[in-house]
C-alpha cells in the first residue's frame, strides 16, 4: 500500500509527498553435506519520496515598488562670500554632511526637513584659494550628491547659480532691445528715400 498526499495549487506553495516502502527479508536455511547449517539472510527497502511544490499566479505577485529619488543639489547661489546651497531627495530627518572640497571644509551635519530638503548658508573662509571646487552632500541613508563650483579671487561665486544668471540675461536683453531699435532706424530711413 503506498500513501500519498497532495493539495491543489493556491495562493501558498503546495507540497504533494508520495513515499513508498519495498522491504523484503528472507531467512532461508540451506542443507548441505557437512552436519552444520547456515542460515543466510537479505533484507531491502527502498524508500522514495517526491515534492512538488507549486503556487497560483496571484502568489507569485511581486511587493509594490517606491520611486527613490536620488539627492541633487538644486541651487547653489552667492551674494559676495555667503553662499546658499540647496540639495533635495534625502529621507525627512535624515543626517546630511556638507563638505567643501579642494582642501576639506565640512560645514556641518544638518537635518533634511519633512520634504528631504536641506539648506546651508555659510561664509567662504578666506583661506579659500580662488579656482575650482566642490560641495558635497552625504546623506547618511539616501547616499551623496555634489557640485562644482568656481570661486573667484575676491572669494565670490563665478559663472554659476542665479546670481550669475541674472546679469547675463539683462545684457541679452538690452543687447535685443538695442539691435530692434536699430533694425526700426533703418527701415524708416529706407522709406524716406
Amino acid at each position: 500500500m503506498t500513501p500519498s498526499a497532495s493539495a491543489a495549487p493556491s495562493a501558498r506553495p503546495s507540497a504533494s509527498v508520495t513515499p513508498s516502502a519495498s522491504p523484503a527479508a528472507s531467512l532461508r536455511p540451506t542443507a548441505s553435506a557437512s552436519p552444520s547449517v547456515r542460515p543466510t539472510a537479505s533484507a531491502s527497502a527502498t524508500a522514495t519520496a517526491r515534492v512538488t511544490v507549486a503556487a497560483s499566479t496571484a502568489a507569485r505577485a511581486t511587493a509594490p515598488t517606491t520611486a527613490v529619488a536620488r539627492p541633487s543639489v538644486t541651487s547653489l547661489t552667492a551674494t559676495g562670500r555667503d553662499y546658499t546651497a540647496v540639495a533635495t531627495g534625502f529621507q525627512p530627518g535624515e543626517a546630511v554632511t556638507v563638505t567643501l572640497y579642494s582642501d576639506p571644509i565640512t560645514l556641518g551635519t544638518y537635518l533634511a526637513n519633512s520634504a528631504g530638503t536641506v539648506t546651508v548658508t555659510w561664509t567662504m573662509p578666506t583661506t579659500v584659494a580662488a579656482g575650482s571646487h566642490r560641495l558635497v552632500f552625504a546623506g547618511a541613508a539616501s547616499g551623496s550628491v555634489e557640485k562644482a563650483f568656481t570661486v573667484t579671487s575676491t572669494g565670490t561665486l563665478s559663472g554659476t547659480g542665479a546670481s550669475a544668471l541674472v546679469p547675463m540675461m539683462t545684457l541679452l536683453g538690452l543687447t535685443a532691445l538695442a539691435l530692434a531699435g536699430l533694425a526700426l532706424t533703418m527701415a524708416s530711413r529706407r522709406r524716406r528715400t
